[in-house]
């Protein structure tokens, strides 16, 4: 975690619970949460309706969350392959459906891969 970027990114879907199930890029919010698994924040994605693409998708994502170093989703496009090197964010694809299940498996599986090291 940056400190620069402390915060986490998930596209929550229209019903506020469930995981955005389509590409990071496309959602139409996303919440923010903590490194303790709080949420912090709900905020809109003015691009959700714009054609994407792997040079301007990932440049507006990032400007859209600037503070955050970890962007959650079930899907995303060939721009996350250039996310850690030319934004410092690392992009997670998860296969959980819920917000509360992605944030948690996500802070679960850090803190595993930590006590390893």
């Amino acid at each position: 975690m940056s400190e620069a970027k402390p915060y986490i990114a998930v596209p929550v879907a229209d019903d506020g619970e469930s995981l955005w199930d389509d590409h990071f890029g496309e959602a139409p919010r996303y919440h923010l949460y903590d490194h303790d698994g709080q949420l912090v924040e709900q905020r809109d994605n003015p691009y959700w309706q714009d054609d994407h693409d792997f040079h301007t998708g990932p440049q507006k994502m990032v400007d859209l969350l600037p503070e955050c170093g970890v962007f959650i989703a079930r899907a995303m496009g060939n721009g996350q392959k250039i996310l850690p090197t030319r934004y410092g964010v690392q992009p997670v694809i998860t296969t959980e459906t819920t917000m509360r299940g992605a944030i948690e498996r996500y802070l679960a599986d850090l803190e595993a891969s930590r006590d390893n090291q």
